[in-house]
């Protein structure tokens, strides 16, 4: 790839899709999309446990894929950016693949990500799941203790090969925070556009289980016994 490149990479509920919507529409003249390929929802979870499938796949359809977007939609694009969740367990064959481009880890605070990974869907039974492979008695974990070992994994994943990361509720909170991820991916950043779009809600889950303020004590000390120290490495359950 001859133009720049940035990937900015989290796992599922970590606001993804508005920080891409965001950038979008501040850098028009770069090629930018989330969640680029279907494939990746089948490759991320071969991923964790065949790294060469994993190689093959980001060298071979994924940036093919990649070469489909620029060629077909944006021809004339200055570079390529990628907001997505859906890498994070292949994310150090994307670094290998695209040597130059710059790579930014996103979280989000597990007392809000989690919860919202229970009101999307996640992990709702343990069916073909990872954890299931991986986590200790992951098999008989309720949805909440799944959602929140989930949190965790992934976010370790991606912080073993992407040290720098930048932290959601940072980035609709203070401007200097997102205008400073804006330079470090080489693109620009509007803030009267943030100012409008800041406290917009998009893809939001429905509300079918309980917020973490109502979350059961029992509940509270599981996502800070399994959550906690990932957790603080971004600076979050610290109190």
């Amino acid at each position: 790839m001859k133009i720049p490149m940035f990937f900015v990479i989290g796992i599922p509920r970590s606001g993804t899709t508005w920080l891409a919507s965001f950038l979008s529409g501040c850098n028009p003249q770069w090629m930018m999309v989330h969640e680029a390929h279907l494939g990746d929802y089948v490759a991320g979870r071969v991923a964790a446990f065949c790294p060469w499938e994993s190689e093959a796949y980001v060298n071979g359809p994924r940036h093919e894929r990649i070469l489909h977007y620029i060629n077909l939609k944006k021809r004339d694009a200055v570079g390529y950016g990628e907001v997505t969740p859906r890498v994070h367990y292949f994310a150090a064959d994307l670094q290998r693949r695209y040597p130059k481009a710059r790579f930014v880890h996103l979280v989000r605070d597990p007392r809000q990500a989690v919860p919202s990974l229970m009101n999307f869907g996640y992990y709702a039974t343990d069916a073909g799941r990872i954890h299931r492979r991986v986590a200790p008695d992951g098999g008989s974990w309720k949805q909440h203790r799944r959602a929140a070992w989930a949190w965790a994994y992934g976010h370790n994943r991606v912080r073993q090969t992407i040290p720098e990361f930048v932290r959601f509720e940072d980035l609709v909170r203070d401007f200097d925070a997102i205008d400073g991820l804006a330079k470090t991916l080489g693109i620009t950043c509007d803030r009267k556009s943030w100012e409008r779009r800041r406290g917009e809600k998009m893809n939001a889950s429905k509300p079918q289980h309980p917020a973490w303020e109502d979350w059961p004590p029992s509940w509270k000390r599981e996502l800070r016994d399994m959550c906690g120290a990932e957790a603080r490495q971004y600076g979050y359950l610290a109190d």
